[in-house]
């Protein structure tokens, strides 16, 4: 009995950290706009990279409204391009949790969500604007896609949002609540916590008939 216990602790050890992995706080919008480490490109900029008189700073929230999903339209968020900002170790993440709203008029298919490391290499998020509310913020997730083979998550410089259409011209009318980087334990995470518990309830089973002592339900 004592070496299958040993077992069972020793593969829950295995998958656990698998199925408990914590969300990073990449941005929260509550006070998007930081000249020291905030950058509107393209249409989205009124100059000297500040965003466009239309973008509004909500309670939380940050409307990026009035423009288009072209891909040269975006805003970078640099987390280690000041004194006072470091770069985020996102080891293990696998995907970014993107929580949103459409507001009205929006015609713009998708939200690139973009990370760059210390040397530039990239990774993205796609998220489809089909699958977000349009009455209140919702939460989404999206696969990580890592563009190069050397992308070091531990040293993840930047985060980009655009649309990013080739020539695009849809209306770009998205409200941001939160981004986070995350991981999402694989389906056969689940199972072997499933095939553990379940063993483990039999074991206990079979060993409280052999004891006489009734098993607890």
């Amino acid at each position: 009995m004592k070496h299958t216990l040993a077992t069972l602790v020793c593969g829950l050890a295995l998958v656990a950290p698998a199925a408990s992995a914590q969300a990073i706080l990449l941005e929260d919008f509550s006070s998007f706009y930081q000249p020291d480490h905030t950058y509107f490109e393209g249409d989205w900029t009124a100059g000297s990279y500040a965003p466009r008189a239309s973008f509004i700073q909500g309670d939380g929230v940050y409307e990026i409204k009035g423009s288009t999903n072209n891909q040269d339209n975006f805003v970078d968020i640099w987390f280690g391009h000041a004194g006072d900002y470091a770069p985020f170790d996102l080891t293990g993440a696998t995907h970014i949790a993107l929580t949103a709203q459409v507001l009205p008029g929006n015609e713009a298919s998708a939200i690139w969500i973009a990370l760059s490391d210390r040397n530039m290499n990239e990774a993205t998020a796609v998220f489809l604007t089909g699958d977000f509310s349009s009455t209140a913020s919702s939460l989404v997730l999206a696969l990580i896609q890592v563009h190069s083979a050397t992308f070091d998550f531990s040293l993840v410089d930047r985060l980009r949002i655009t649309g990013n259409l080739p020539l695009g011209q849809a209306a770009f009318n998205i409200a941001f609540d939160q981004i986070e980087a995350t991981a999402v334990p694989e389906p056969s995470a689940y199972a072997v916590l499933l095939g553990v518990g379940a063993l483990a309830l039999g074991m206990t089973r079979r060993w409280c008939s052999r004891s006489g002592r009734p098993a607890k339900r």
